[in-house]
């Protein structure tokens, strides 16, 4: 629910005032529960917390309570791979400085002070990170909708102000900042700390922060390797559930749910516009079955307690099974599959309470699917049993993601149908039958509301909103520390080959073979690289068990997930690492020698 405070009444003193008031209405509740299930109503009330929140803060909003946790990941994706490109820039600016050593050698020699030195090297880092949080705030700006439509599709993202307010510019402030004076560290320090006499000799100068940057790239390639494994899973996830098998035959499904009451019509007369929006709906061309539900299919929200024969006395937990209320034909147009008796047919009414289970159900409470014509009840429903007329096989009648349950369909008359669904499956083009659909709901009532008419993998995919924007998101930021990597490993190969020129010109002038230069720099940059894929592969074993709760169908240490993800880097890396080496393996000995 959702109220509005009077002026100068704190949230604590709304809390106070209104939570008597919902005790005193759950005792009134409980009075009036049938007496087999206030047992276990009571017992589930007790738990239930009743809390105010302030709407503002997002406790209005299930959009929040649903991306809470995958929006928690992602920024932690975000922070380590902001830490990537750190290190890379680091790893890039070391190796500059590695090969600035003449030029910092005659300033120290002609009087500079180091600090000054330093302050320079400090300056530089931050101009170049303040420009790349200009460039980010520009991205989010005109990019960030757009990148969070892609990843979490348009339900419910429309209504969030995503534009930059004080905060994010604050935060963008810090974090650049923050990363500017981290990526200068390493050549501050060794400026710093690098006896007088070791920066006059220019050799070991640029060694030393040749060798600090190198420390750099395992780090780079194991955070890399972790959140290529996370995107991998999480990418496999996304797959896993929408393609997997959920029991419903979802192509050329069509469903959608009306709302006469919303226009004033009584039970009587909503009972004839479902009869003719059915009629309607089946006389359409094209139109192979039509069947009309409480939910729609894999949305199911009842549950009851069930009386079998021999669960009279069995505790709650064993005797609860979910329910849905549906019309005929319902097996033949969800798709379901029929593994005993029959379908819901026109001939069934209120009067025959025929019903449907599934395979779950037959098997906990009748041991066999052997159960056409046998009874069971509904508890409160005193001596009104259904009848099962068939079984189906197991569906995922709660979504995709959500485990098989035991689940009875029970029949639904058009008077009880109250905020109903219907279901349509056709032949052809679905864009064609979902405009058929439309006219004929209109030439049924104009008025009459309609809603979420869409495909039934339209729908699927809209209850996956957090899989995909981890999915999409997740491959998103793997891509880029990817692609941080390489440039990382690339311009620490490619300030290898400037500083040591001299001696690959020596080298090659006494005989040396190119390939052998070659295969020198592609066995430094790669030693580097299976050091951090090592390491990244212990880290993407935690990484695996810290989004386990997002996982469904891999396990958090997949093997083929973990060798892709390494196949992907080493591939990547040695391609980032083979163009300096080639470059090197490419140098004219005479001007190598000539330049020194």
């Amino acid at each position: 629910m959702i109220g509005r405070r009077k002026d100068g009444v704190t949230l604590a003193q709304t809390q106070a005032g209104l939570e008597p008031i919902y005790r005193r209405t759950i005792d009134h509740l409980l009075a009036s529960v049938p007496g087999a299930i206030a047992g276990p109503v009571r017992e589930y009330l007790r738990r239930v917390e009743f809390r105010v929140q302030p709407a503002a803060a997002g406790g209005a909003s299930a959009l929040r309570r649903d991306l809470d946790r995958p929006l928690r990941i992602l920024m932690a994706v975000v922070g380590i791979v902001l830490f990537i490109a750190c290190a890379n820039l680091a790893t890039l600016v070391l190796s500059r400085t590695a090969g600035r050593q003449r030029e910092l050698t005659v300033r120290l020699a002609i009087g500079a002070g180091r600090w000054r030195l330093a302050r320079q090297l400090l300056t530089e880092s931050l101009v170049l990170s303040a420009a790349g949080g200009l460039l980010g705030l520009l991205v989010a700006r005109w990019g960030g909708s757009t990148i969070l439509r892609l990843g979490a599709g348009e339900a419910g993202i429309g209504a969030v102000d995503l534009a930059p307010d004080l905060a994010v510019l604050t935060f963008t402030l810090v974090v650049a900042v923050t990363a500017g004076v981290l990526l200068a560290l390493g050549s501050v320090w060794h400026l710093v700390r690098t006896p007088p006499q070791r920066v006059l000799r220019d050799a070991a100068g640029g060694h030393a922060a040749a060798g600090l940057a190198r420390l750099f790239v395992p780090i780079q390639v194991a955070l890399a390797t972790a959140v290529l494994i996370g995107a991998g899973l999480l990418l496999q996830t996304f797959e896993n559930i929408l393609h997997g098998h959920d029991g419903f035959r979802r192509e050329q499904l069509v469903t959608l749910s009306v709302r006469p009451q919303l226009v004033g019509y009584d039970s009587t007369r909503a009972a004839s516009y479902i009869d003719l929006v059915k009629t309607r709906l089946e006389a359409l061309p094209g139109v192979t079955s039509v069947t009309r539900s409480n939910h729609p299919p894999g949305a199911l929200d009842g549950t009851s307690l069930v009386e079998a024969p021999g669960f009279e006395s069995a505790a709650p937990m064993l005797r609860t099974a979910g329910y849905h209320r549906v019309g005929p034909r319902v097996i033949e147009t969800w798709g379901l599959t029929l593994l005993r008796g029959r379908d819901l047919d026109p001939s069934d009414d209120a009067s025959t309470r025929s019903a449907l289970v599934n395979e779950s159900f037959a098997r906990h409470f009748f041991h066999g699917l052997d159960v056409v014509g046998r009874r069971f009840a509904f508890a409160g429903n005193g001596d009104r049993p259904h009848t099962i007329v068939g079984v189906v096989a197991d569906a995922r009648d709660r979504g995709p993601r959500l485990p098989i349950e035991r689940v009875a369909y029970t029949y639904l008359p058009p008077d009880e149908m109250g905020f109903g669904s219907f279901a349509v499956r056709g032949q052809g083009s679905e864009s064609a039958l979902i405009a058929a659909v439309r006219r004929a709901l209109r030439e049924a009532d104009p008025q009459v509301p309609v809603v979420e008419i869409q495909t039934m993998d339209e729908r699927v995919q809209e209850g996956l909103r957090r899989e995909r924007l981890l999915a999409v998101l997740g491959t998103l930021f793997g891509a880029l520390a990817l692609l941080l990597v390489a440039i990382g490993l690339y311009g620490l190969l490619a300030g290898a080959v400037t500083h040591r020129t001299r001696e690959i010109g020596i080298r090659l002038a006494l005989g040396g073979d190119r390939r052998n230069v070659l295969l020198l720099f592609l066995r430094q940059g790669l030693s580097l690289v299976g050091l951090g894929l090592v390491a990244g592969l212990g880290v993407g074993t935690l990484l695996g068990r810290f989004i386990r709760g997002e996982l469904y169908g891999v396990t958090p240490t997949d093997p083929v997930t973990f060798v892709a993800a390494a196949c992907v880097l080493v591939v990547t890396s040695a391609a980032a690492c083979l163009v300096p080496a080639v470059r090197a393996s490419r140098t004219d000995p005479m001007s190598a020698l000539r330049d020194e």
